[in-house]
């Protein structure tokens, strides 16, 4: 706050008027100058921790998002396998094959991305770095939205076998469903791929960034 005291005594001479202004000037001057640079120290202090908060994010989330991309290959694999067992049951059951219905996945976190955006932050930062950030976090987003989506439809296309476990009780419109439901599932799981990968690239840009 700026606060201004008048002079003690009026001005006696045009000379005493014009000091006195000037002397308020300046003094306003110096306070205005002060705040400024204050207000100045904040904001760069401001940018400073929300940019280190965001890349410590990002480089967190890269670790997960390169497990998850792991997982998915994983996936592939198993999915495939499933689909083998699923068709060779459907000429010969039996009840010593199983399918794997096991799934994992890691998860990103946007609490520091969030967090600069309701302080202010990013509209302190430069425009670039900020659509840098932003469209990693948008990627990020697709592929947690795709996630959960791959994860319920992998649920779904199991359910026949999760109540048995036992391929050789399963009725052939069972087998059927299954075979289906798990080639759905593989297409997701291809296209939920190919969207972390993507997104590992937008973390490396994001991280280049100096």
């Amino acid at each position: 706050m700026l606060d201004v005291h008048p002079p003690h005594h009026a001005a006696s001479t045009w000379r005493d008027f014009f000091i006195h202004i000037a002397t308020i000037v300046i003094g306003l001057l110096i306070a205005i100058g002060l705040e400024q640079t204050v207000e100045y120290v904040h904001h760069r202090h401001q940018v400073a921790e929300a940019r280190e908060t965001i890349r410590q994010e990002i480089a967190d989330n890269q670790v997960k998002i390169a497990r998850d991309i792991d997982i998915l290959k994983q996936d592939e694999t198993r999915l495939q396998s499933n689909v083998s067992t699923l068709q060779r049951n459907k000429t010969k059951p039996t009840s010593s094959d199983k399918l794997n219905t096991h799934w994992e996945w890691e998860g990103m976190q946007d609490s520091a991305w969030l967090t600069a955006q309701a302080t202010g932050a990013l509209a302190l930062m430069n425009y670039a770095e900020v659509q840098t950030y932003a469209s990693a976090y948008h990627q990020q987003t697709l592929v947690e939205q795709n996630a959960d989506a791959y994860l319920k439809l992998h649920n779904r296309a199991f359910a026949p076998y999760i109540k048995t476990q036992d391929l050789s009780k399963l009725t052939p419109g069972d087998l059927d469903k299954l075979i289906e439901g798990s080639s759905e599932t593989l297409s997701q799981q291809q296209f939920l791929y190919w969207l972390s990968v993507s997104l590992q690239q937008s973390y490396d840009k994001a991280l280049q960034l100096k």
